[in-house]
């Protein structure tokens, strides 16, 4: 049975380190990491909602679908800690002028994947309901 303490006190997912491309290096000569945080469900609804198009349907209906590339990107971009995304100096070496924009222009395609995997297996979003309830009974 499921008491309020449990869900008072819940077990803090801590940011991550996570090396994704051995195209950024440190000056000690290793790759650098990049630092991801989990998010909140309300900052994903957020990412969600900014992901939706509208068409105009048959009949006056509406279609509502979700661009995938807006959505991970948001997803990316509210993520990463380090480097700072935000940050004007970094933008401006991309020729960049927001996180979102940044991220498209600085990794590549396999880059952003293992980023993107490495956001959702810190988020859970990696896990289908079975598999949670199965861990949790372990």
């Amino acid at each position: 049975m499921a008491t309020l303490k449990g869900f008072l006190n819940p077990i803090k997912v801590e940011e991550r380190d996570v090396i994704i491309s051995d195209r950024f290096i440190g000056e000690d000569g290793q790759p650098l990491p990049f630092r991801i945080k989990p998010i909140r469900g309300d900052v994903l609804n957020a990412i969600e909602q900014e992901s939706l198009i509208q068409t105009g349907g048959k009949g006056g209906n509406v279609d509502v679908t979700t661009d995938t590339v807006k959505y991970v990107t948001g997803l990316l971009a509210a993520s990463v800690v380090s480097p700072d995304l935000d940050a004007v100096d970094i933008q401006d070496a991309y020729g960049a002028s927001s996180a979102r924009e940044l991220i498209d222009k600085m990794l590549l395609a396999g880059e952003r994947n293992r980023l993107f995997n490495a956001i959702r297996e810190l988020n859970g979003l990696d896990k289908s309901l079975d598999d949670m309830v199965k861990e949790a009974k372990n």
